[in-house]
């Protein structure tokens, strides 16, 4: 144990350098409903024989889905700053 003040799994790095893991974090939140949507859509055409319109509405669909966690995310990284 230190004495210095800080708690074990706090961040430590310096004030002012940005944690490049949270910007890795942030990225996955916009991409991985975008791609969950569209492998969803894919399976639910595949499997109803529909053509792609699924996989347009899935793709649509985590496309908001994405920039609205993006938004969630960005503003609670602004908060903690």
């Amino acid at each position: 144990m230190s004495d210095d003040g800080q708690h074990q799994g706090e961040d430590d790095s310096p004030p002012g350098k940005p944690n490049l893991w949270r910007y890795a974090g942030i990225g996955v939140e916009l991409f991985s409903p975008i791609i969950g949507g569209s492998v969803a859509g894919y399976y639910v055409d595949a499997y109803f024989h529909t053509g792609a319109i699924w996989t347009l509405v899935g793709l649509l669909g985590g496309v908001f889905l994405g920039f609205y966690r993006l938004i969630a995310e960005a503003r609670a990284f602004r908060k903690s700053l």
